[in-house]
């Protein structure tokens, strides 16, 4: 008998977070209530354990005995509960064990809006399979299927079905043999996605896939960023296809080679031959990323002439201004800033709006800046300042610099000293208080009286508002954090936040829920909730004014503090350096997977990872990047090396993490002598730059709240780097 498939999504969200305590009181004799609750916390600990029989021999009496009608995420626990029995149903055998799990996890669907109803279906399905009720059992799986629930694993849903169909002919045959085709095809990165292609093979022989399923399959992949894959299948079809569906696999093959970021040249070669006899908007697409992979591949001279060519082909494509603009930037980037300046001014006579618009006006201006045009320099720059956030903000702090630079101190500073006042904490903010310092005029920070005063802030009451501490919508999630079940309490927080919200307000609602939040170990939230709703309070100083602290914190925790603290030494980093990458990396997510295949809080990717693992004694495996405790071990010895390397300073250490030590250490030989603020900005890459400027934001930041010190970078680099200790990977 084989093994039951399904796992609930609120166990698999537990893996490495550390189980969660609660007071018991302080009685010497405890009460019936809170023996219950020990007795609870028992049973979870063994179910996210693997302890089955422990997990049943606790839950099971007290289900017997009506002990748990009184808790509102009774749902849970008859879950683990029935999930248990099924398990060990199948491992002794035992089919009353089974007709058990059957009955407590359809007493799960019995509670009132329960998150866990089509988890509990789908597990009585495969008890129901496994008792020979087969009708049932089809009719679960079918509902199941239905739900389309993303927190079911619906692949092996359908695989299970198909099974069940599979004795039948005819109409129940036939589908048996679709879904099975669908799951190979559509999920190909599903664990059963093989098993299912063999049992389509055992149903009949003659099973092939065809052309057109194969190319399917590819792009399906492709998205699932498995490029190796996606190439073999793709090769592997057959030469002699029809015209059309030939270009539409050299099509994907082309863009594979351009996403995977290891064969430019091949990218170019296909998507630029195949563009010749595509039409419309494919072939504009097969031309710009053909010109773009030509770029990448340092072809800057082809690669222009490409972008020409889209261009007079298709002047109104979806990317026409972003080639157009790219045009004047391949001539910015290799120092060409007469060219480039000519380009982007054509560019915006072509197309005067737009994101790309914005990128050539201050690419105009700070071209002019690097040849010394400080006076046209500054009306670009000026220009630029008049757009929102960081790109506003940096259009401001380069007008102040070029009126500095043409001697007017008074102007210059003036400027700079605004940007500082305004942002005293933002990248470009603390630029300008060097600057200034340096020259002799010290800032201090939130100088600005409105940034000591609550004035603009939701009213709540100190300590936590206990009225919406004690709504019962928030019932749910107590009891999970009390059971120890924390990830399950963090999603019951996200089911009724809004609805605490609307009750009592966002001053009122929020502190509670970052509380809860950051006792659930879920910190993505608190701070995606603080990032869109507090914004009046992350403008004020935290120390002064004490309504701002909740979302500064949520903003900018500690999260996984005992895990930062044990393995931050071993990379010696500094006490907040491994949050603010954490938090630029993830948004502290530990299950975040980038396009890159970067991984977890602190996005280490595997072949990284691999190498550190000699360095730290741990195994590397598959899994452990999703682990926090994993995660950050890994992270924390290979991020702090990087920034030891290139001696302590965070902007450095930091971009080299994002585009590696030697593009780093390429960069310095380049431009190693300017000032820092120059020095960012010529990062050619612009994903690496902006993590620079970002970066140093939310450390200075986390030290201003935590150590309640200002951190402000040296504009003077040390261009030397350490080359003994083994880190160029």
């Amino acid at each position: 008998m084989s093994r039951l498939f399904f796992r609930p999504s609120f166990r698999s969200l537990t893996i490495g977070l550390l189980l969660g305590s609660c007071s018991l009181g302080l009685a010497a004799k405890p009460s019936p209530v809170d023996k219950r609750v020990a007795q609870v916390q028992k049973a979870i600990a063994a179910y996210q354990s693997g302890d089955y029989e422990k997990t049943r021999s606790i839950l099971l009496p007290l289900v017997e005995k009506d002990q748990l009608k009184d808790y509102r995420s009774r749902d849970y626990l008859l879950f683990a509960l029935g999930d248990s029995e099924a398990l060990l149903s199948v491992e002794s055998d035992a089919p009353s064990l089974c007709q058990a799990a059957v009955a407590h996890l359809k007493a799960v669907e019995s509670v009132p809006e329960s998150p866990l109803t089509m988890q509990a279906r789908a597990r009585q399905a495969d008890c129901l399979r496994i008792l020979g009720k087969r009708s049932d059992a089809e009719q679960a799986y079918r509902s199941v299927i239905a739900s389309g629930k993303s927190s079911i694993d619906l692949g092996t849903t359908r695989f299970r079905l198909a099974n069940l169909l599979v004795p039948s002919d005819g109409k129940q045959g036939q589908e048996a043999r679709q879904l099975l085709r669908k799951l190979y095809i559509d999920h190909p990165l599903h664990p059963m996605a093989e098993l299912a292609l063999q049992k389509l093979k055992e149903l009949d022989q003659e099973a092939k896939l065809d052309a057109q399923e194969h190319l399917d399959r590819a792009k399906n992949l492709l998205s699932g960023r498995r490029w190796s894959e996606a190439v073999s299948v793709l090769q592997g079809l057959p030469p002699d296809l029809g015209p059309a569906l030939r270009d539409e696999v050299d099509y994907w093959l082309g863009t594979t080679f351009y996403r995977m970021r290891r064969n430019y040249g091949g990218a170019a070669q296909l998507l630029l031959t195949v563009a010749k006899r595509l039409k419309g908007d494919r072939q504009a697409d097969a031309m710009f990323h053909g010109a773009r992979a030509l770029s990448r591949a340092d072809r800057d001279d082809e690669a222009i002439i490409g972008y020409r060519d889209m261009l007079s082909q298709h002047p109104h494509s979806r990317y026409s201004a972003e080639a157009s603009f790219l045009i004047g930037w391949l001539e910015y980037n290799r120092s060409r800033h007469k060219e480039a300046i000519a380009n982007l001014e054509e560019m915006l006579r072509r197309y005067s709006s737009g994101p790309f618009a914005e990128e050539a006006r201050w690419y105009i201006g700070w071209s002019r800046y690097l040849l010394g045009d400080y006076a046209g320099a500054i009306a670009s720059f000026e220009n630029v300042a008049k757009r929102p956030g960081l790109t506003g903000s940096k259009g401001l702090y380069w007008s102040g610099v070029a009126q500095l630079r043409l001697g007017k101190q008074s102007e210059g500073n003036a400027v700079l000293r605004k940007l500082a006042e305004r942002e005293p904490l933002s990248y470009y903010g603390m630029l300008s208080r060097v600057r200034l310092r340096d020259a002799g005029q010290k800032v201090p920070l939130y100088i600005d009286p409105a940034r000591q005063s609550p004035d603009g802030l939701p009213e709540w009451k100190l300590p936590l508002d206990k009225q919406v501490q004690d709504d019962d919508k928030l019932r749910r999630p107590q009891e999970l954090l009390q059971f120890g079940m924390k990830a399950e309490a963090g999603q019951e927080l996200s089911r009724v936040e809004s609805s605490l919200m609307k009750t009592y307000g966002g001053g009122r609602a929020l502190p509670v829920l970052f509380s809860l939040y950051h006792r659930a170990e879920s910190f993505r939230r608190p701070h995606l909730l603080s990032e869109v709703h507090g914004s009046a309070a992350l403008r004020k100083d935290p120390h002064a004014v004490k309504e701002a602290r909740p979302y500064w914190e949520a903003m900018y925790p500690l999260a996984y503090r005992s895990l930062i603290e044990k393995y931050a030494p071993s990379g010696d980093n500094p006490p907040r350096y491994l949050y603010s990458i954490m938090q630029k990396e993830s948004a502290y997510n530990p299950y975040d997977v980038s396009y890159a295949d970067a991984i977890g809080l602190l996005q280490m990717i595997p072949p990284t990872s691999r190498r550190v693992a000699a360095h730290i004694g741990r195994a590397y495996t598959d899994d452990v990047l999703y682990d926090p405790d994993g995660n950050i071990q890994f992270g924390a010895w290979y991020i702090g090396r990087l920034l030891k390397k290139f001696k302590g300073q965070v902007a450095l250490g930091a971009g080299s993490f994002n585009a590696g030590p030697r593009a780093m250490t390429r960069w310095l030989g380049r431009n190693g002598d300017r000032p820092l603020d120059e020095f960012v900005e010529l990062c050619p890459y612009s994903q690496t730059r902006e993590y620079m400027k970002k970066l140093l934001g939310i450390y200075a930041h986390y030290v201003y709240l935590w150590d309640k010190e200002e951190y402000l970078p040296s504009l003077q680099i040390d261009k030397e780097y350490l080359t003994t200790d083994g880190i160029d990977y």
